[in-house]
């Protein structure tokens, strides 16, 4: 199956920006940005699918320098945590790229990079981890963190830890 046209001039952009930085390149990038489409929160965010589709692509890269161009409104920490386990295992020199945004989770992804490249209007945070109850998804309170697992407790210490500087 050949792939469309706009998929040829996606490959071809990326194949000109490994040629220029000499690395591989990786792009995750959700459709949140296109006007007019209303997507379910679910089809957009971070999650354990992505370390599936992470680990097809990677699998094919030899390490140890990987860049990722990441555009994403966030998504399940635990999630992230993971993808970024099974990335370490292989690449130690990651750099990730910001051309427009990368919010909570997506950003802490970024965090973890040896390098962070970003447009000058591209954003990053806020880190808000969420609680998801029997009452629906909320904000996570100091108190929540004794019932949370480790993934959110070092995303709340990271959150603070920003905040304080």
């Amino acid at each position: 199956m050949r792939p469309s046209p706009f998929d040829d001039v996606r490959r071809r952009k990326l194949e000109a920006i490994s040629a220029i930085t000499r690395r591989p390149v990786v792009l995750y990038a959700t459709a949140c940005t296109i006007p007019n489409k209303i997507l379910a929160p679910q089809v957009i965010m971070i999650d354990f699918s992505d370390k599936l589709a992470f680990g097809d692509i990677t699998e094919q890269i030899d390490g140890p320098a990987l860049d990722i161009i990441i555009h994403s409104p966030g998504g399940l920490t635990e999630a992230v945590e993971s993808i970024v386990d099974q990335l370490r295992r292989k690449f130690s020199d990651i750099r990730f790229m910001v051309p427009n945004f990368a919010k909570s989770a997506a950003t802490m992804m970024v965090m973890v990079g040896d390098e962070i490249l970003m447009d000058p209007d591209a954003e990053l945070g806020p880190i808000d981890p969420q609680m998801h109850t029997i009452f629906g998804t909320h904000p996570a309170q100091s108190k929540d963190l004794v019932r949370c697992n480790k993934s959110t407790y070092i995303t709340t210490q990271l959150n603070f830890r920003l905040s304080q500087t």
